[in-house]
């Protein structure tokens, strides 16, 4: 595992959460992540990690992610931008279209 962010400490080692906020009708409820199914909307505030695998349908935002070479580092994300399940939103809400599930985006 990289070492810890100078600046941002352990947040780019997070664990994904156990659970997740998806949009039903329109309304956020919140659900086991084991639940989220791919397809599902699912609403990321600033400072929580991504719950699943996905991409931005609302939303732009910084996120703290590992780059190819292993280092965290943020990264700008916007709409039709795919986000990796573990990285940390910062900034604003970003609303993710869920796009692999849980054991897919925990074995990466």
């Amino acid at each position: 595992m990289p070492p810890p962010h100078p600046l941002l400490g352990d947040v780019g080692r997070r664990a994904v959460p156990d659970t997740a906020r998806v949009l039903m009708d329109g309304v956020e409820v919140e659900i086991d992540v084991d639940a989220v199914i791919v397809g599902d909307l699912v609403v990321v505030r600033p400072g929580a990690p991504v719950p699943l695998d996905g991409i931005v349908t609302t939303g732009h935002a910084a996120i703290v992610g590992r780059s190819p070479t292993g280092r965290w580092m943020p990264l700008e994300r916007g709409v039709g931008d795919a986000v990796a399940a573990g990285a940390v939103v910062v900034g604003s809400d970003l609303v993710v279209r869920i796009t692999a599930d849980g054991a897919a985006s925990r074995s990466r």
